[in-house]
């Protein structure tokens, strides 16, 4: 009777622990911060062009660049260039973008995003 209660007792504390709920951050349990009013955002937007002549996305933080793309079409475009190239903009017709060294570039900043979304993705991308 005894090894039968033992018995009993040691299957039932091993259902208990294989029956445990593993808990893991997701995607959903990331904190997401507060989506920057665009009132705000087209202030600042003002501001840099009113100051800088010019507005570049680069002088916004991370929080405000998100908000942008809630409240827009979530659509963000990357520039991207091989190190060591200078004055692209005087020579944008004459780019070969085929070439060896801005596909390694564009690879370059492809992995960077793929690397970054990975950390928030339940599945990962495959290439």
């Amino acid at each position: 009777m005894r090894k039968s209660l033992l018995l009993v007792s040691a299957a039932s504390i091993i259902l208990f622990a294989a029956c445990k709920k593993v808990v893991t951050d997701s995607p959903e349990d990331i904190k997401n911060p507060s989506v920057i009013p665009s009132a705000k955002i087209n202030a600042f937007i003002k501001q840099q062009i009113q100051t800088n002549h010019k507005f570049e996305w680069s002088t916004a933080s991370d929080e405000m660049v998100w908000s942008a793309l809630q409240q827009s079409d979530h659509i963000l475009s990357i520039g991207y260039k091989p190190a060591g190239e200078s004055k692209v903009e005087e020579k944008l017709a004459s780019i070969n973008i085929s070439s060896a060294n801005w596909k390694m570039a564009r690879q370059q900043v492809l992995n960077m995003i793929l690397q970054s979304e990975s950390k928030t993705r339940k599945q990962p991308y495959h290439q």
